[in-house]
């Protein structure tokens, strides 16, 4: 394969796939074997090439030190399992603040904080999910989210259902304060 040229009104490189040297006298064998290949669109621009092309970024993150042990008093209170779905998966398993944690104490509150999946989690810090007095699951989802009848009907698979909660009742978790007005 050789690069023989350059199309500038195409800006494409002109590539011969053959096995001969450019400028070779090719034998009708070896022209029957040349391909055909279609065009393939290039980026017009810098900015294209950049949206085509994977981007990473170096980042930093703020950790609380003690979420690690944090999170194992948790899922160690809950049996690690969903608070909600009762799943037993620790890697899929997280501890959620049932309050704001601004300012970390040196002694963790099993009561403040909650086992839950990923799913679940990330619906309880969209506010979609929460739980009453009776620890029963509420979910609200907002009129302005448009989700397909599969989401929906995942989500409000567990609206009612009591939490798994410890033995220990002193590790309840804190109420969930209700939800803000969507």
């Amino acid at each position: 394969m050789f690069v023989v040229g350059w199309d500038d009104t195409t800006r494409r490189f002109l590539i011969d796939l053959s096995e001969q040297k450019p400028g070779d006298v090719l034998s009708s064998a070896l022209l029957l074997r040349q391909l055909t290949l279609p065009a393939i669109r290039t980026p017009d621009s810098p900015m294209e090439i950049g949206e085509l092309s994977t981007s990473y970024v170096i980042t930093t993150v703020q950790r609380r030190l003690y979420q690690a042990r944090f999170r194992n008093a948790i899922l160690d209170a809950y049996r690690e399992r969903c608070a909600v779905c009762g799943l037993r998966i620790r890697p899929l398993l997280d501890a959620a603040h049932v309050v704001p944690d601004h300012d970390p104490k040196q002694v963790i509150e099993i009561s403040e904080g909650i086992a839950l999946c990923g799913t679940h989690l990330r619906a309880f810090d969209a506010h979609i999910l929460c739980y009453d007095a009776d620890y029963n699951v509420r979910i609200e989802l907002p009129e302005r989210l448009t989700i397909g009848e599969g989401e929906r009907s995942m989500l409000l698979a567990f609206a009612g259902k009591r939490l798994e909660l410890p033995k220990d009742q002193s590790l309840w978790p804190l109420e969930c304060g209700g939800l803000p007005p969507p």
